[in-house]
């Protein structure tokens, strides 16, 4: 297993690649797609909204990333936030494993997080001094997002948790 760093690649044929070629057009709801490039393309004009509207300022998020979970691909990663393939992987186990993540908790950037809620399908939410981690897990996506700790936390985790629906809901 690699310790690298996940960091977001180009490819020098301007694709998008990834083990998963479905689309979502037997999905009742949300947009359909001609190639995966598209579908990527659509994830991240989403997420670019989504961070403009909760991620206004630094002080809104210390890190936030989404990852494709077929490949451990990144599609997008603030500069503030590096997470080892090491790391993926145990996220990954411990979001289908809750019993797992309430034991060991959650581990980015060499800082530990306690897991508070780990519902075994979407989601973990994550705490320690000074921040929090909000993780969601979508059929092909993991959405993480480290944001500080303040009276908002729950808040904060709440419209991750919605976003991660919205994309579940549209086959991503």
């Amino acid at each position: 297993m690699s310790t690298a760093t996940l960091k977001p690649q180009t490819h020098s044929d301007g694709e998008i690649h990834s083990s998963s070629n479905q689309n979502n057009s037997n999905k009742d709801k949300g947009p359909t797609f001609d190639t995966e490039e598209e579908r990527m393309k659509y994830i991240l004009s989403v997420w670019k909204q989504f961070k403009i509207k909760f991620m206004k300022d630094s002080k809104q998020g210390l890190g936030a990333a989404i990852y494709h979970i077929d490949n451990n691909a990144v599609l997008t990663c603030s500069e503030e936030l590096s997470i080892t393939e090491k790391d993926f992987i145990d996220i990954l186990a411990k979001t289908e494993n809750p019993e797992l993540a309430y034991e060991k908790g959650i581990t980015i950037q060499e800082k530990h997080f306690k897991v508070v809620i780990a519902d075994g399908r979407y989601g973990i939410y994550s705490t320690r001094a000074s921040e929090d981690c909000s993780i969601c897990k979508t059929d092909t996506l993991i959405i993480l997002w480290i944001h500080p700790k303040c009276d908002k936390n729950v808040k904060s985790n709440e419209e991750l948790m919605k976003l991660g629906d919205c994309f579940r809901s549209w086959g991503f």
